[in-house]
């Protein structure tokens, strides 16, 4: 049986090769948790769209912050609404108050007023909301950087596609189990769901610090929400601590019928709780993926 291993966001410049081994040690780990012994049979695929990805990122836009210093731009512009939608979804989802977003707004009396009344829609504001998220475990930064990732492929088909055949080329025409990480379970999703009907049985499509339940994110979906073709088992991990995996694919986030089956008792236990070892690690997804494999 293969193995897929499909990776997420800023991965560029490594050695695939060794990322696939860091992701077959962690996994080894949890199979020790779980006192379950690895399968010499088993055959792991790491398709890599890293520095793909990071080229075709820094063509279209860098980071909402340095937008805000190079442009002076008060205005956020229609190609940009779903990324800010994930950011305000995100301050909401984490409990984040209004007031906690104001407070973060600099600038003058006028420019904070102006900000206030227009909320996400003005650049001083989407600032704001991410001085606020920098609380998170993730901190400011990386959540702009990674929104701005998830933005790029979910905003623009010629890269969404170039990313997506990487991936497809190295998912087999025959039965295998497939495993995805944040931005991964993204592209993931659509690889799978341009699969023919009687396409090959998935056993297990194991997802891992997904953003998919977000919904300025699966409202943007290339494909209508459905099981993709041949899965017969979807299961959803995460750590409700991971600031991307912001909610569990449950029917609430997520409506699909037969329902993701959603796990999110892991305790990540990496510093930002969103790494990958801090997923695969973990003796029950470990044991899925020995029961599936």
């Amino acid at each position: 049986m293969k193995l897929i291993f499909i990776h997420g966001r800023s991965q560029q410049l490594k050695d695939p090769v060794k990322l696939a081994d860091e992701w077959k040690r962690a996994l080894l780990a949890g199979y020790e948790k779980a006192g379950v012994e690895w399968t010499d049979t088993v055959e792991i695929v790491f398709p890599f769209y890293g520095d793909d990805l990071a080229r075709l990122v820094e063509k279209v836009n860098g980071p909402l912050l340095t937008n805000v210093l190079l442009r002076g731009d008060e205005s956020v512009s229609d190609k940009e609404e779903a990324r800010v939608e994930i950011l305000a979804e995100m301050v909401e989802a984490l409990g984040i108050s209004q007031d906690n977003v104001q407070a973060q707004l600099e600038g003058d009396s006028t420019q904070r007023d102006l900000a206030i009344a227009r909320g996400p829609q003005n650049w001083r504001f989407v600032l704001a909301m991410l001085r606020a998220l920098d609380k998170t475990p993730l901190g400011g930064q990386m959540i702009d950087e990674i929104t701005r990732d998830v933005w790029v492929y979910v905003t623009f088909s010629g890269i969404r596609d170039r990313i997506d055949a990487i991936v497809n080329e190295r998912v087999p025409d025959e039965p295998c189990v497939i495993v995805a990480h944040s931005l991964g379970t993204i592209v993931a999703y659509n690889v799978l769901s341009k699969r023919r009907a009687g396409a090959p049985e998935i056993p297990l499509f194991l997802t891992v610090g997904s953003p998919l339940g977000i919904r300025a994110i699966s409202t943007r979906l290339k494909f209508p929400l459905a099981n993709p073709p041949g899965v017969r088992h979807w299961l959803n991990a995460r750590d409700p601590r991971d600031v991307v995996a912001l909610h569990p694919l449950t029917a609430e986030y997520f409506d699909i019928a037969p329902a993701i089956e959603d796990f999110s008792q892991i305790d990540n236990f990496t510093e930002n709780r969103h790494s990958i070892e801090g997923y695969l690690t973990n003796s029950f997804v470990a044991r899925c993926l020995r029961d599936a494999l």
